[in-house]
């Protein structure tokens, strides 16, 4: 694993590659609101496909906490709606569209980001799957599954 380093800036984030899933990712925890620019950098950079999820996101604006730290939670880095974009730093990310039905136990919003000083127009598509987290004692999980995939014949 090798880890990540822009100029002097640290992202707390590994390159792994090879072992079980026989393929090259990058492993990063939550951007801290201090790093969200430099982590839409590195997406931009490496031409990351898939970001992946495993923790629950929260807006800290309503909660009234500056650094946004809770235990098993992270900020919300990325367009939440459909159609919102967002500029951070030297880039702009896109919500194109946020799918349920692709995977019952995950959100995957379809995003793209470009960089506004682009004069090619470059854009770069990719996947955020959020994990569908609940507390461990979520008792309605085979629920949920069971509404995703009504969800789908509805939609198919």
């Amino acid at each position: 694993m090798l880890r990540i380093i822009f100029s002097d800036d640290f992202i707390h984030a590994s390159y792994v590659r090879g072992g079980p899933l026989l393929n090259t990712f990058i492993l990063t925890q939550a951007p801290l609101p201090s790093t969200i620019n430099d982590f839409w950098h590195m997406v931009w950079q490496e031409r990351s496909r898939y970001i992946i999820m495993l923790c629950k996101a929260i807006d800290v604006k309503g909660l009234g906490l500056l650094d946004g730290v809770l235990p098993n939670t992270c900020l919300y880095y990325w367009p939440r709606y459909e159609n919102d974009e967002i500029q951070y730093g030297n880039y702009i990310v896109c919500n194109q569209k946020i799918d349920c039905i692709i995977d019952p136990l995950f959100n995957v919003t379809h995003l793209t980001i470009r960089r506004i000083d682009d004069e090619e127009g470059l854009v770069h598509k990719l996947e955020h799957w959020q994990y569908d987290w609940n507390d461990f004692n979520d008792f309605y999980w085979p629920l949920r599954i069971l509404r995703r995939y009504m969800l789908y014949l509805i939609y198919q």
